[in-house]
């Protein structure tokens, strides 16, 4: 049973990884299957598990963190999709985050993301306005990050078509968001 913070409280699940999404730069993406035990009751969600690379060579990616402070960090990762949350909720920005984000803690071993898993819109499969209304989406949402003295990567955006079929930017990858510091 792994523990999952995050949410309203921590709680403890199990987590099997189905098949492999994708990998990048930080690491892998899986499809995992996440069942939950809440008051006798067992409830399974099918999301995603981002499993980060160790960072071996400090030197090597120093130049990086110094950048990107949450570099292969999951716990800085998990810690800026808080900030955003809330920040989101309070000053009603209309980012488009990920509904559900958790910290898995490993003992011996590093810790992973569990998050919704986001259906992916292909490039390929663009039709008219679609590239348009994803980089219109990603500015504005880029824009009012600005405002809150917050710096965001162009892939931290992720482009899904929604059910009205419209493209929309949602942010997914956590990494490249940093809080700037006035001078």
């Amino acid at each position: 049973m792994a523990k999952l913070r995050g949410g309203r409280k921590t709680v403890k699940a199990k987590v099997k990884r189905k098949k492999f999404l994708g990998k990048g730069f930080e690491g892998k993406v899986f499809e995992a299957e996440v069942t939950v035990k809440k008051k006798g009751k067992e409830r399974t969600v099918t999301l995603a598990e981002k499993k980060f690379k160790r960072t071996r060579y400090k030197e090597k990616y120093a130049r990086q963190k110094k950048k990107h402070p949450s570099f292969r960090d999951p716990k800085k990762h998990f810690a800026t999709y808080q900030e955003l949350k809330q920040l989101n909720q309070e000053k009603g920005l209309g980012l488009r985050l990920p509904r559900t984000v958790r910290l898995r803690k490993r003992l011996l071993r590093k810790s992973t993301l569990v998050m919704s898993k986001i259906e992916i819109a292909r490039f390929e499969d663009f039709k008219g306005r679609d590239l348009k209304n994803f980089i219109k989406d990603t500015k504005r949402q880029v824009e009012a990050l600005k405002n809150y003295d917050y710096g965001i990567g162009p892939d931290s955006f992720f482009p899904v078509r929604g059910k009205n079929g419209k493209i929309t930017a949602v942010i997914g990858d956590f990494g490249t968001i940093r809080k700037i510091k006035k001078k």
